[in-house]
């Protein structure tokens, strides 16, 4: 036992270093910014002043094809990141796509440099019988941290904020372009967690809100389940959550969220279906709604999921944690 906790102190060590020396310590500012809470009030207000309703039909112009091809794969960002912004900045969905999952990358490598230095912080002090039970869960964990490092330091050498502030407009130009995870991304986006630095691109916030419900219905219509489960979290929390999406979509809506709850079942089986059959009267209960508008819901949600879901499972949205996945690990 002593031998492998020996091995898992070495190796998270060998991380928290090898993610120093290959990002360097000039790097290490944050890739989002927290917004102090009285600026996340102020953003609030001015992103829920256009509310609409509900979901709306696609408005979108389509992002332009690229008109050159696209620097090689894994370049080193840094040399390629200026061409493809200005590529980007002229509405070229393959090179937002691009720019968008890289820079995501890169900000990744920041989390799994912080997570490695807490690690090995961790793994110096004298571990509980409980901890060394998860001794493999723990290797595991750093073996995979440390081969992600290693693959991506090079590409992301010398990334810092001045390059992280184009990832809300790649994210963007890529979701108009038809890059399923650019828009799940860009419509979970938070108010105190937005890539880049917010307070500087109050124009960020404009586009948010011309963008988000159409960017929404385009999510329903290619049978995307996160976008439903933004949707049901928006209509639900209303302002009083934290994703810019509740303050486009305005004050709670029982009746919409209850619709969309009706959906996600509709995809629904094993477990996470029986879960959600206890949920769904006590929630008709609490949002008064009555027979009428219930059977309204039913009725949209099995329309929806015949038209655009096509059978496929909504199961994966019982372990949701995000939006916006992080890194392998």
């Amino acid at each position: 036992m002593r031998q492998r906790q020996g091995i898992a102190l070495a190796a998270f060590v060998a991380l928290a270093l090898g993610v120093g020396y290959l990002l360097g310590r000039s790097a290490q500012s944050s890739t989002q910014r927290v917004i102090p809470p009285r600026d996340a009030a102020a953003m609030a207000d001015a992103a829920s002043s256009t509310a609409k309703p509900r979901v709306q039909s696609r408005n979108f112009a389509p992002a332009a094809r690229p008109s050159a091809p696209l620097p090689p794969p894994r370049a080193p960002l840094l040399s390629v990141f200026n061409e493809l912004k200005s590529r980007v900045d002229s509405g070229d969905g393959e090179a937002a796509t691009r720019l968008f999952h890289d820079l995501k990358i890169c900000r990744e490598l920041r989390f799994t440099q912080d997570v490695g230095l807490t690690l090995a912080a961790g793994a110096l002090n004298k571990p509980t019988p409980e901890e060394l039970n998860q001794q493999d869960q723990l290797l595991d964990r750093a073996q995979k941290m440390m081969d992600f490092v290693q693959d991506n330091a090079s590409m992301c050498a010398g990334i810092d904020l001045d390059q992280f502030d184009a990832t809300v407009p790649a994210m963007l130009v890529a979701a108009r372009g038809g890059d399923l995870l650019a828009l799940d991304c860009y419509l979970g986006l938070e108010i105190s967690a937005v890539p880049g630095r917010l307070l500087d691109h109050p124009e960020w916030l404009t586009q948010y809100k011309e963008n988000a419900l159409a960017l929404a219905q385009s999510g329903l219509e290619r049978g995307d389940w996160r976008v439903v489960k933004l949707l049901e979290f928006a209509y639900s929390a209303g302002t009083g959550g934290s994703e810019l999406l509740n303050y486009v979509t305005g004050p709670p809506n029982s009746e919409q969220s209850y619709r969309y709850q009706a959906l996600i079942r509709r995809g629904a089986s094993g477990a996470f279906a029986a879960q959600l059959d206890t949920m769904f009267p006590m929630a008709a209960t609490d949002a008064s709604l009555n027979k009428e508008q219930i059977d309204a819901a039913d009725a949209w949600a099995q329309d929806i999921y015949t038209r655009y879901f096509h059978g496929t499972s909504s199961n994966e949205l019982e372990k949701w944690e995000s939006s916006c996945p992080d890194g392998p690990f």
